[in-house]
Protein backbone atom coordinates (compact mmCIF):
# COMPACT_ATOMS: atom_id res chain seq x y z
CA UNK A 1 0.00 0.00 0.00
CA UNK A 2 0.85 3.48 -0.91
CA UNK A 3 1.96 6.26 1.63
CA UNK A 4 -0.21 9.65 1.30
CA UNK A 5 2.59 11.08 -0.62
CA UNK A 6 3.37 7.97 -2.92
CA UNK A 7 -0.09 7.78 -3.52
CA UNK A 8 -0.60 11.74 -4.28
CA UNK A 9 2.71 11.44 -6.68
CA UNK A 10 0.90 8.59 -8.18
CA UNK A 11 -2.35 10.88 -8.94
CA UNK A 12 -0.66 13.89 -9.98
CA UNK A 13 1.77 11.04 -12.23
CA UNK A 14 -0.90 9.57 -13.70
CA UNK A 15 -2.67 12.29 -14.39
CA UNK A 16 0.04 13.98 -16.57
CA UNK A 17 0.65 10.68 -18.36
CA UNK A 18 -2.84 11.24 -19.40
CA UNK A 19 -2.36 14.37 -20.78
CA UNK A 20 -3.68 16.58 -18.07
CA UNK A 21 -1.34 19.70 -16.72
CA UNK A 22 -0.27 20.55 -13.52
CA UNK A 23 -2.25 23.41 -12.35
CA UNK A 24 -5.67 21.25 -11.29
CA UNK A 25 -6.52 20.87 -8.02
CA UNK A 26 -4.84 17.39 -6.88
CA UNK A 27 -1.45 18.96 -8.27
CA UNK A 28 -2.01 22.06 -5.37
CA UNK A 29 -2.77 18.91 -2.49
CA UNK A 30 0.13 17.34 -3.89
CA UNK A 31 2.06 20.79 -3.23
CA UNK A 32 0.05 21.36 -0.02
CA UNK A 33 1.31 17.91 1.56
CA UNK A 34 5.22 18.72 1.24
CA UNK A 35 7.93 16.33 1.92
CA UNK A 36 8.34 13.22 3.60
CA UNK A 37 7.82 13.56 7.75
CA UNK A 38 6.59 16.91 7.15
CA UNK A 39 4.20 18.28 9.69
CA UNK A 40 1.77 20.70 8.89
CA UNK A 41 0.19 22.70 11.91
CA UNK A 42 -3.55 23.49 11.69
CA UNK A 43 -2.32 27.43 11.23
CA UNK A 44 -0.44 26.70 8.18
CA UNK A 45 -1.76 28.27 4.93
CA UNK A 46 -1.35 24.43 3.53
CA UNK A 47 -3.58 22.80 6.07
CA UNK A 48 -7.13 22.69 4.41
CA UNK A 49 -5.70 21.71 1.36
CA UNK A 50 -3.80 18.72 3.18
CA UNK A 51 -6.19 17.53 4.80
CA UNK A 52 -8.58 17.53 1.91
CA UNK A 53 -5.83 15.55 0.02
CA UNK A 54 -6.54 12.53 2.96
CA UNK A 55 -9.46 11.80 1.62
CA UNK A 56 -9.41 12.75 -2.21
CA UNK A 57 -5.92 11.71 -2.80
CA UNK A 58 -6.84 8.32 -1.86
CA UNK A 59 -10.23 8.44 -3.57
CA UNK A 60 -8.57 9.44 -6.78
CA UNK A 61 -5.90 6.99 -6.50
CA UNK A 62 -8.55 4.19 -6.41
CA UNK A 63 -9.90 5.58 -9.36
CA UNK A 64 -7.03 5.53 -11.36
CA UNK A 65 -5.67 1.95 -10.39
CA UNK A 66 -9.36 0.33 -11.18
CA UNK A 67 -10.03 2.40 -14.71
CA UNK A 68 -6.98 3.17 -16.54
CA UNK A 69 -6.58 0.41 -19.29
CA UNK A 70 -10.27 -1.67 -18.27
CA UNK A 71 -12.72 1.49 -19.44
CA UNK A 72 -12.89 3.47 -22.60
CA UNK A 73 -9.65 5.68 -23.19
CA UNK A 74 -11.70 8.50 -24.15
CA UNK A 75 -15.17 8.68 -21.91
CA UNK A 76 -12.78 8.57 -18.94
CA UNK A 77 -10.34 11.37 -19.84
CA UNK A 78 -13.85 13.43 -20.50
CA UNK A 79 -14.67 12.39 -17.10
CA UNK A 80 -11.30 12.94 -15.09
CA UNK A 81 -11.24 16.14 -16.86
CA UNK A 82 -14.01 17.20 -15.45
CA UNK A 83 -12.95 15.66 -12.10
CA UNK A 84 -9.89 17.86 -11.31
CA UNK A 85 -11.65 21.21 -12.21
CA UNK A 86 -13.15 21.86 -9.05
CA UNK A 87 -11.60 24.15 -6.26
CA UNK A 88 -10.01 22.44 -3.83
CA UNK A 89 -12.05 22.41 -0.77
CA UNK A 90 -15.70 21.81 -2.10
CA UNK A 91 -17.20 24.24 0.25
CA UNK A 92 -15.83 27.16 -2.68
CA UNK A 93 -18.20 25.89 -4.89
CA UNK A 94 -21.24 28.37 -6.14
CA UNK A 95 -24.26 25.87 -5.62
CA UNK A 96 -25.62 23.95 -8.73
CA UNK A 97 -21.53 24.17 -9.90
CA UNK A 98 -20.44 21.25 -8.76
CA UNK A 99 -19.53 19.26 -11.99
CA UNK A 100 -16.27 18.29 -10.58
CA UNK A 101 -17.28 16.47 -7.25
CA UNK A 102 -19.96 15.28 -9.30
CA UNK A 103 -17.80 13.30 -11.60
CA UNK A 104 -15.94 12.52 -9.04
CA UNK A 105 -18.35 10.68 -7.08
CA UNK A 106 -19.28 8.72 -10.91
CA UNK A 107 -15.40 7.63 -11.20
CA UNK A 108 -15.63 6.48 -7.55
CA UNK A 109 -18.64 4.67 -8.25
CA UNK A 110 -17.60 3.26 -11.46
CA UNK A 111 -14.08 2.27 -10.08
CA UNK A 112 -16.18 0.10 -6.98
CA UNK A 113 -18.02 -1.40 -9.92
CA UNK A 114 -14.47 -2.20 -11.72
CA UNK A 115 -13.52 -4.04 -8.88
CA UNK A 116 -16.52 -5.94 -8.93
CA UNK A 117 -15.72 -7.25 -12.08
CA UNK A 118 -19.10 -5.42 -13.29
CA UNK A 119 -17.25 -3.75 -16.38
CA UNK A 120 -18.74 -0.41 -15.94
CA UNK A 121 -19.26 2.05 -19.09
CA UNK A 122 -19.88 6.08 -19.17
CA UNK A 123 -23.00 6.29 -20.70
CA UNK A 124 -26.56 7.24 -19.40
CA UNK A 125 -27.93 7.39 -16.75
CA UNK A 126 -24.16 7.61 -15.39
CA UNK A 127 -22.88 4.46 -15.65
CA UNK A 128 -24.23 0.90 -17.13
CA UNK A 129 -22.64 -1.81 -15.57
CA UNK A 130 -22.68 -5.73 -16.00
CA UNK A 131 -24.04 -8.13 -13.79
CA UNK A 132 -24.27 -11.73 -15.03
CA UNK A 133 -25.54 -11.40 -18.54
CA UNK A 134 -27.67 -8.67 -17.70
CA UNK A 135 -27.18 -4.54 -18.09
CA UNK A 136 -28.24 -2.50 -15.26
CA UNK A 137 -28.09 1.41 -14.85
CA UNK A 138 -26.85 3.45 -12.23
CA UNK A 139 -27.59 7.19 -12.00
CA UNK A 140 -25.15 8.47 -8.82
CA UNK A 141 -26.44 11.61 -7.46
CA UNK A 142 -24.95 14.20 -4.74
CA UNK A 143 -27.37 16.32 -2.76
CA UNK A 144 -26.02 19.08 -0.52
CA UNK A 145 -29.32 20.21 1.04
CA UNK A 146 -31.87 17.70 2.41
CA UNK A 147 -34.66 19.43 0.16
CA UNK A 148 -32.95 18.20 -2.33
CA UNK A 149 -32.61 15.00 -1.48
CA UNK A 150 -35.93 13.29 -2.16
CA UNK A 151 -35.52 15.42 -5.47
CA UNK A 152 -32.13 14.05 -6.98
CA UNK A 153 -33.14 10.45 -5.89
CA UNK A 154 -36.39 10.91 -8.08
CA UNK A 155 -34.55 12.23 -10.86
CA UNK A 156 -32.18 9.33 -10.90
CA UNK A 157 -35.05 6.85 -10.87
CA UNK A 158 -36.77 8.32 -13.85
CA UNK A 159 -33.42 8.52 -16.16
CA UNK A 160 -33.21 4.82 -15.23
CA UNK A 161 -36.28 4.00 -16.27
CA UNK A 162 -35.84 5.57 -19.19
CA UNK A 163 -32.99 3.88 -20.28
CA UNK A 164 -34.94 0.65 -20.19
CA UNK A 165 -32.69 -1.19 -18.01
CA UNK A 166 -33.04 -2.28 -13.85
CA UNK A 167 -30.80 0.23 -11.85
CA UNK A 168 -29.65 1.29 -9.01
CA UNK A 169 -29.79 5.02 -7.57
CA UNK A 170 -26.45 5.79 -5.81
CA UNK A 171 -26.29 8.83 -3.55
CA UNK A 172 -23.28 10.08 -2.23
CA UNK A 173 -24.71 12.11 1.37
CA UNK A 174 -21.00 13.55 1.93
CA UNK A 175 -21.66 16.87 1.86
CA UNK A 176 -25.32 16.70 2.94
CA UNK A 177 -24.02 15.21 6.08
CA UNK A 178 -21.59 17.63 6.47
CA UNK A 179 -22.36 20.80 4.91
CA UNK A 180 -19.27 22.61 6.34
CA UNK A 181 -16.55 20.05 5.39
CA UNK A 182 -15.84 20.20 9.21
CA UNK A 183 -13.44 17.48 10.43
CA UNK A 184 -15.60 14.56 11.75
CA UNK A 185 -14.52 12.66 15.10
CA UNK A 186 -14.38 9.28 15.27
CA UNK A 187 -15.91 7.10 18.46
CA UNK A 188 -14.95 3.62 19.28
CA UNK A 189 -18.24 2.60 18.27
CA UNK A 190 -17.60 3.80 14.65
CA UNK A 191 -14.37 2.65 14.74
CA UNK A 192 -15.16 -0.90 15.72
CA UNK A 193 -18.05 -0.63 12.77
CA UNK A 194 -15.68 0.48 10.15
CA UNK A 195 -13.41 -2.43 10.85
CA UNK A 196 -15.85 -5.31 10.56
CA UNK A 197 -15.52 -7.47 7.12
CA UNK A 198 -18.07 -6.73 4.45
CA UNK A 199 -20.37 -10.00 5.74
CA UNK A 200 -23.17 -11.17 7.46
CA UNK A 201 -27.31 -9.60 6.65
CA UNK A 202 -29.14 -6.99 6.37
CA UNK A 203 -29.00 -3.70 4.81
CA UNK A 204 -24.83 -3.40 5.80
CA UNK A 205 -24.30 -5.91 3.24
CA UNK A 206 -27.36 -5.46 0.63
CA UNK A 207 -30.25 -3.96 -0.58
CA UNK A 208 -33.15 -6.10 -1.23
CA UNK A 209 -36.77 -5.22 -2.84
CA UNK A 210 -39.46 -5.22 -1.38
CA UNK A 211 -43.07 -5.68 -2.63
CA UNK A 212 -41.31 -4.57 -6.38
CA UNK A 213 -40.83 -1.10 -4.61
CA UNK A 214 -37.47 0.78 -4.64
CA UNK A 215 -36.36 0.64 -1.08
CA UNK A 216 -33.29 2.61 0.58
CA UNK A 217 -30.31 1.00 1.98
CA UNK A 218 -27.03 1.72 3.67
CA UNK A 219 -24.03 0.65 1.09
CA UNK A 220 -21.07 -0.86 3.27
CA UNK A 221 -19.32 0.52 0.58
CA UNK A 222 -19.07 4.09 1.99
CA UNK A 223 -16.51 2.76 4.63
CA UNK A 224 -13.53 3.79 1.90
CA UNK A 225 -12.42 7.00 2.32
CA UNK A 226 -15.24 7.85 4.83
CA UNK A 227 -17.95 8.43 2.58
CA UNK A 228 -21.48 8.36 3.09
CA UNK A 229 -23.57 6.60 1.13
CA UNK A 230 -26.69 4.69 0.16
CA UNK A 231 -28.54 3.73 -2.76
CA UNK A 232 -31.94 3.49 -3.82
CA UNK A 233 -32.69 0.17 -6.25
CA UNK A 234 -35.05 0.50 -8.89
CA UNK A 235 -36.71 -2.91 -10.21
CA UNK A 236 -37.00 -2.92 -14.33
CA UNK A 237 -40.17 -2.04 -15.99
CA UNK A 238 -42.96 -4.80 -16.98
CA UNK A 239 -45.73 -4.73 -19.09
CA UNK A 240 -48.00 -1.58 -20.28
Amino acid sequence: MRTLGEAADFVVKRLAEIGFDKFHRFAKMRQALGGPGQVIEPDDSRFAAAREAIRDMRLMEFCLDRLCGAVDEVALRKKLGTAIGDPVSPTEIPKRSAAGRNAQAELFVAAICQAAAMTPRFVEPDLVVCVGDADHAIAVKRPCTGPALAKRIQEGIEQIRRSNLPGVVVVDATLLCNRGNQELRATSRWLRWMKRPLTGSGPRRAATLANGKPRCAVSSLSRLCFRFTFCTIVPAQTGG
